[in-house]
């Protein structure tokens, strides 16, 4: 059965380990015959979850398309393109898509040559490493062609590429060759890159732009083979969101963590001794030296977010599978540069007692490292960048963001590391720890806001990349001088958490983790933060969480605040139903056929006021109006 599964688990993917476990496909307890022709290579994860019912392999997996795949296929061909954009988020399964999109395209004589364009050598190995498409990865630094007799394409990286393009170029001449991008904004990534693509692959019959971080400029010029719009904006041919993945259970949700800290600094203009937030700080420059201090392995902040990250990976891996607990979890810390990476490293193996793999470029066995992790080698990794992007490692579940990188680019495919499911039985949250700065708690809920909406607008995305430009035009472009002078900063304090577009409070938290800390002992286990959301919608109604349960006279107390009932205050309360207001506007119009200002237009006539000046009591009747419109309005649909 090892042999037949090539050495990996036949449900995920994972390379097995010593611990690997045969399986019955059809169960024994169902009348399944213990037999090779009845079995299969399992990871322990996959097997204990799976219990006495039929899990479907990979290889059939690779033949029973996800939902999203089925349509983006149906759009490729509708278009009938040359050039092909695909945007689909981290962990959806674009690799999969386009690999068989690929096969098709060879078997029907479309092609006779494919070629894959990868960001890194791990990713472009990680093309080279399935079967599908038989792909040679050209090792050396100037490329070149594949072994036209053994393989029917090769993977290259975009550095290889842009060395010496003419190789490629005569390769298309010669051959009817796809060529796929992955990961395309990479080709914007040095000036003479787009030049030297598109010079490349003129001759192309076709080319696949895939992306999991769509961007809006491009660094250096506009990116070949990609639809702009007139604002200069990239123009997708097919998009699937994480929004809309985590819906079809394709991906998981991510909670952010999010960690203040008191920062001791002196103002430079008066030469006062103060203390900060770090979730208070608003210029950039003030925020990039409070950064620096925080991640300073010497002070206490970096200690203390190591030791609650590998808290948070001891507690996913304890327990049992029906606890949701996953025995081979994995973290992953984001350094903020290689000497940085080599200092977390040490103190995190002073934290947890064993050796981290570190995976920076310097490193000369890099890449054996990262596969080392990949098989499960390590409970924890340190990176800068390497893992950011691309590479898929299936088991990671808690991540630190250690870095003072704010972009959203970058943020993003972090967060895509984290995302990708391993099995359609999987319901565990991964959670990244991270600074309370303003512009990564920012960051996270817009990629959490894709979960409020049930369907999603253009004039979504416009209005969010609007905001973004507002709050860049407020900061000056060159940042002058800081303000303050930091010489100290304190331990990290939760400031709260973000999961789906949410945000909670230290102390809803902190509660929360009572409640869940005692229906545990009691056999109940619940994420605090499903519980969190109930307290934030149920205040005064506990009674079911007794009935399920937990005992509240005796529940466990530090404080009188943490164990009564929670009222949310009244800004709350008015954010609560201004997003409420939001959703229930934006919904309409889609339903309606109207556009969104049109709509506002209206309800600011019908109420004498724009919605920013409503009450509480005039937007809970505006959001009554709105439904009594879309229930109407449904009602002559369905009579029509």
């Amino acid at each position: 059965l090892y042999l037949a599964s090539g050495g990996r688990c036949a449900s995920c993917g994972v390379e097995l380990q010593r611990d690997w476990q045969a399986d019955h496909v059809i169960p024994w307890a169902h009348g399944g015959e213990t037999d090779v022709v009845n079995g299969q290579a399992l990871c322990p994860t996959c097997n204990l979850t799976k219990g006495d019912t039929m899990v479907v392999s990979a290889k059939a997996a690779a033949t029973t398309p996800r939902v999203w795949q089925d349509s983006a296929w149906a759009h490729f061909f509708a278009a009938n393109k040359r050039s092909f954009l695909c945007c689909a988020c981290p962990g959806a399964g674009k690799t999969r898509w386009t690999l068989t999109l690929a096969r098709r395209l060879l078997d029907n004589g479309t092609v006779q040559r494919i070629v894959v364009v990868a960001p890194s050598r791990s990713v472009r190995d990680q093309w080279k490493d399935q079967t599908t498409v038989h792909l040679e990865s050209v090792a050396n630094e100037n490329g070149g062609h594949e072994n036209y007799t053994d393989f029917e394409g090769c993977a290259l990286t975009y550095a290889q590429v842009a060395i010496n393009p003419d190789l490629q170029r005569m390769a298309c001449r010669d051959r009817v060759t796809l060529v796929i991008f992955d990961e395309i904004h990479h080709a914007g990534d040095e000036q003479s890159w787009g030049e030297k693509l598109l010079y490349a692959f003129e001759g192309a019959a076709k080319v696949i732009g895939l992306t999991g971080t769509p961007w809006r400029r491009p660094k250096s010029g506009r990116i070949p083979f990609v639809d702009y719009d007139g604002q200069g904006s990239v123009h997708p041919d097919y998009e699937y969101s994480y929004g809309q993945a985590v819906t079809d259970k394709v991906c998981r949700v991510m909670q952010f963590h999010a960690y203040d800290a008191q920062i001791q600094c002196v103002e430079l203009q008066t030469a006062q001794s103060t203390s900060r937030s770090l979730s208070d700080l608003t210029d950039r420059q003030d925020r990039s030296q409070a950064m620096t201090a925080i991640l300073d392995t010497k002070r206490d902040w970096m200690r203390s977010v190591l030791e609650k990250g590998h808290a948070e990976l001891l507690n996913v891996r304890a327990g049992t599978v029906d606890d949701g607990a996953v025995s081979d979890a994995q973290g992953l810390v984001i350094a903020d540069d290689q000497d940085h990476a080599r200092e977390i490293a040490a103190l995190l193996q002073r934290v947890t007692g064993e050796a981290p793999e570190l995976i920076i470029s310097d490193e000369p066995d890099a890449e054996a490292a990262l596969a080392r992790f990949k098989r499960g080698s390590r409970r924890w990794a340190v990176a800068v960048n390497k893992v950011s992007e691309g590479v898929d490692v299936a088991a990671l579940y808690v991540g630190i963001y250690a870095t003072r990188k704010t972009s959203p680019l970058l943020f993003r495919q972090i967060v895509g590391r984290f995302v990708r499911r391993r099995h359609e039985m999987e319901s565990r949250d991964a959670v990244l720890f991270m600074p309370a700065v303003p512009d990564l708690m920012q960051l996270a809920s817009e990629i959490q806001e894709e979960l409020r909406h049930a369907v999603e607008t253009a004039l979504d995305e416009q209005e969010a990349e609007q905001e973004r430009e507002r709050r860049e035009s407020d900061e000056p472009s060159e940042p002058g001088e800081p303000d303050l002078w930091v010489w100290e900063a304190d331990d990290a304090t939760l400031s709260g958490v973000i999961r789906s577009g949410e945000r909670y409070s230290a102390s809803e938290v902190q509660s929360a983790q009572l409640w869940a800390d005692r229906l545990k002992a009691q056999g109940i286990v619940i994420d605090p933060i499903a519980i969190a959301l109930y307290e934030r919608l149920n205040p005064r109604q506990r009674g079911q969480m007794a009935s399920e349960g937990a005992d509240v006279t005796t529940a466990p107390t530090t404080t009188a605040q943490a164990t009564a009932p929670r009222v949310m205050t009244r800004e709350e309360q008015k954010r609560h139903l201004q997003r409420k207001l939001d959703k229930a506007a934006k919904q309409a119009a889609y339903e309606t056929g109207a556009t969104f200002d049109g709509f506002n237009q209206y309800l600011a006539r019908k109420f004498g006021k724009p919605r920013s000046a409503l009450s509480m009591d005039e937007m809970a009747r505006e959001i009554e109006h709105i439904n009594e419109l879309v229930r109407q309005f449904r009602a002559r649909e369905s009579e029509a």
